[in-house]
Order: C-alpha cells, then sequence, then structure tokens
C-alpha cells in the first residue's frame, strides 16, 4: 500500500486547489442559466484500481475523461484510465484503458449531479518484460458517482467505476476515484 498515501495527497492537493481558486471568484452568471450545464467539461482523477485479472490486488490509477452533454440528463464520457497493477509473475504490468461511456444524470440542485452510466472500452496490457504487441482486450463498465460544482467553471466529482474485462469478460476491476472538473 505504497501509493495509497502519494495518491491521496494528489487527490487532496487538487480538491484543496479547487476550493480555494473558485471560493474566490465572483459568480456571474445565474445558476438557473439552462445553458451553464449543457457546457463540456474534462475532468482529472486519481484514486484505487482493485483488480483480479493479471493477479489479485490493488493499485494506483489515474483517469482523465472528458464529458459532453446531450441533454440536460444525459452525457457521452470519453476518457483514458492509467495503471500499473501487479502481474502474476510478480512484477508490475502497464495498463490503459480507453473508453467511452453513455451517462445519465439526476441533477439534485444547482451544483449537485448524482450520475450512473454504462460503456465499452479497450484494455491495453504492456505485460512485464513485453517487446512485442500489446495485449488488448474488450472491456465493457458501469460506473456510478457525484459532481459537485463549487463555482461555474470549476467542479469535484467522485466516483465507483466496475469493469469486466478479457476473454469471455472473465476479469474484473473497481476504480475508487476522486477528482476536479473543468468546464470549457
Amino acid at each position: 500500500m505504497r501509493w495509497l498515501r502519494p495518491a491521496s495527497i494528489l487527490a487532496a492537493l487538487l480538491a484543496i486547489g479547487h476550493v480555494t481558486e473558485a471560493r474566490g471568484q465572483s459568480y456571474t452568471r445565474s445558476w438557473s442559466d439552462p445553458t451553464l450545464g449543457r457546457r463540456p467539461s474534462l475532468s482529472l482523477s486519481a484514486g484505487a484500481f482493485q483488480y483480479d485479472r493479471l493477479g489479485i490486488g490493488t493499485a494506483p490509477v489515474l483517469a482523465a475523461r472528458g464529458e459532453l452533454p446531450l441533454t440536460s440528463y444525459l452525457l457521452l464520457e470519453g476518457g483514458l484510465a492509467a495503471t500499473r497493477p501487479e502481474h502474476r509473475l510478480g512484477r508490475p504490468t502497464t495498463l490503459v484503458v480507453p473508453e467511452a461511456q453513455l451517462q445519465a444524470q439526476l441533477p439534485a440542485g444547482p451544483w449537485l449531479a448524482l450520475y450512473v452510466g454504462a460503456g465499452v472500452g479497450a484494455a491495453i496490457d504492456r505485460g512485464p518484460g513485453r517487446t512485442g504487441p500489446s495485449d488488448r482486450d474488450l472491456t465493457v463498465s458501469a460506473a456510478t458517482g457525484v459532481r459537485y460544482w463549487i463555482s461555474e467553471d470549476r467542479g469535484l466529482r467522485a466516483e465507483l467505476r466496475v469493469r469486466r474485462v478479457g476473454p469471455e469478460l472473465g476479469g474484473s476491476a473497481a476504480e475508487w476515484t476522486v477528482g476536479s472538473s473543468w468546464r470549457l
């Protein structure tokens, strides 16, 4: 668990930076502005990646995601997650997961939105000592989380994303992340 402390510090710094920057800004537009929630956004998150595929364990994960609102209640999300889980051979491997999700969100006031989503992607494994092509496997995922906008342009998010990976989708993983979001 040597990764837990640096990942926690990174998440806390991202959150504190957003809170202090956003609280110093003035709110120039009304939260009832219907176009505010329809702006695309980007997010960076960090957390824990629990896996049962290449071995069993927990590793730090970093994720970058972009959201495109289709309506007030429906979003299209594209993202990339990266982690270095321990391979069953005892060495870390690099796993990159690009994916797309369709998400339904329920605005719970002007600053808060709860969401659920489902998607597909690829799990790209650069196994330990690999010199040839990477292993690529289909992945299906489901996510649930919360987006909290602390200003018109800055927000925080917390998410649980579970996935099935691999041949006949026999592997599994769960990402527990927190992060910061920016509306474009």
